[in-house]
């Protein structure tokens, strides 16, 4: 018995939403959805999204109505956002839209911005999947129950127990994945929102958070999950993605010759031992042959021990002129400079004598990166400075661990993980993302291993 997640506007959809319900249950598996809610002080966005996350397959019924858009959240309506939410998840998304021919009354048809949202949001479901159509309730059940069937011959039977890791396709990240949905959200609207308006740019994110919560992991997510997908979808496989660019930031408080180092150790990493003239990000595309790469990731990591005074105008040079301010045709690849700002422990990194006299707070650094990010934006730069990423919540673990099978049938298992988080967690229900990863990666790495002893003997 799978959970299925009954998903679309409430309003105009509620008979079709019944015959949903009913449809399942008649399929032998469980719905989840709205009708089933109580009273409760949590939004209304926060349950759904929630409910998304640990059901194994997701029914969205979409008609012509947008629905009802929450705040913060881009803009984006709870119904587009559980959709969103499955698909992060890897959870198999069926779809099902209302056709043109059906009787529909005028006050269920959204008209100016919400009537464009919904048309877009339909044109995006007609292009990404197979949907089925319906027209009236009869078309309707139909299309519900050739829809589970194909779902269930989808659905792999299930194991002897332990995690499904490859299954959904989260490979060696799966550990990395729990509560980071806002900033991904964040990213995701902002990479997407550029290459709809064709900008060939380069785009420039900033990760910040103190090192324990794990910076490196969030960008290891968004380029072996977000931007593998995208490019498996969009260019041809995942292989065209040029992601291991690692490039060192200069720590030095000379301006000139950071500049110098910088631009050195990017084309040395490109084509080493090249004895060119690096003056434009464009120039990569000159010297060395990145023709199979549409994109191209590169990543620089700045600790805040190492944060100066002209750290800003370092990078104000760096994306302004270095990257942004040169010609970006559609023969070049998309380059995806992230930043990763590191909060370090006082005595932790690199520290020179003149950092050592003063050395810059956290808030004086996010300050600056608020500035500069703005200041850029104002100049046509693709930038995005995403929230700092702070200590997870133990349920937020626990609820993402659920929502992944991390166990099929394995109870003991399954208790002896909770209770390790709650161990390393305390009284503060609040958990460092590096103890959180070192708890999963522990269970992982033992679930592997009693897996290959039972496939050896």
């Amino acid at each position: 018995m799978a959970k299925i997640y009954i998903s679309s506007t409430y309003k105009d959809l509620k008979d079709y939403r019944a015959l949903a319900i009913e449809t399942v249950k008649e399929m032998g598996h469980e719905p989840v959805c709205m009708e089933d809610y109580g009273a409760s002080e949590q939004p209304p966005v926060f349950r759904c999204l929630s409910d998304v996350q640990r059901c194994d397959g997701y029914l969205g019924i979409v008609a012509w109505r947008y629905g009802f858009v929450p705040e913060g959240y881009g803009g984006r309506s709870i119904t587009h956002l559980e959709y969103d939410t499955a698909g992060r998840r890897g959870i198999e998304r069926m779809v099902l839209l209302q056709n043109e021919n059906a009787d529909v009354k005028r006050a269920f048809i959204d008209v100016g911005e919400k009537g464009r949202n919904v048309a877009e949001f339909r044109e995006m479901l007609g292009e990404k999947h197979t949907v089925a159509f319906f027209e009236d309730k009869k078309t309707f059940v139909a299309a519900v129950r050739r829809s589970i069937g194909e779902f269930e011959r989808k659905m792999r039977p299930p194991d002897d127990g332990g995690t499904e890791n490859g299954d959904a396709g989260y490979g060696e990240i799966l550990p990395y994945l729990c509560n980071r949905d806002e900033q991904h959200t964040k990213f995701w609207d902002f990479f997407k929102d550029k290459i709809k308006k064709n900008n060939r740019k380069p785009q420039f994110v900033f990760i910040h958070g103190d090192e324990k919560e794990c910076p490196d992991s969030f960008f290891t997510r968004i380029v072996e999950k977000s931007l593998f997908e995208y490019a498996e979808r969009e260019l041809e496989g995942n292989k065209v993605i040029c992601k291991e660019n690692e490039i060192e930031w200069p720590d030095s408080a000379d301006v000139e010759a950071c500049k110098e180092s910088v631009t050195q150790k990017l084309l040395n990493h490109f084509l080493p031992g090249s004895i060119h003239d690096l003056t434009r990000g464009a120039q990569l595309c000159d010297v060395v042959d990145l023709s199979k790469h549409p994109m191209v990731v590169v990543s620089h990591t700045i600790s805040s021990t190492a944060w100066h005074r002209h750290s800003r105008g370092l990078l104000d040079w760096y994306i302004r002129d270095f990257w942004s301010d040169c010609d970006w045709g559609s023969e070049r690849p998309l380059f995806l400079v992230f930043f990763k700002i590191l909060y370090c422990e006082p005595g932790n990194g690199r520290q020179s004598f003149w950092f050592s006299r003063r050395k810059p707070g956290r808030e004086d650094i996010q300050e600056e990166l608020r500035e500069l990010a703005g200041e850029l934006e104002t100049l046509s730069c693709s930038v995005l400075l995403l929230d700092e990423l702070a200590p997870v919540n133990l349920n937020h673990v626990l609820a993402w661990m659920r929502s992944n099978r991390y166990y099929k049938n394995d109870m003991k298992r399954k208790t002896k993980a909770e209770s390790l988080l709650k161990k390393v967690c305390g009284d503060l229900n609040r958990i460092r993302m590096c103890l959180a990863e070192e708890v999963l990666e522990a269970i992982v790495a033992e679930h592997r291993s009693k897996e290959a002893e039972r496939m050896l003997g």
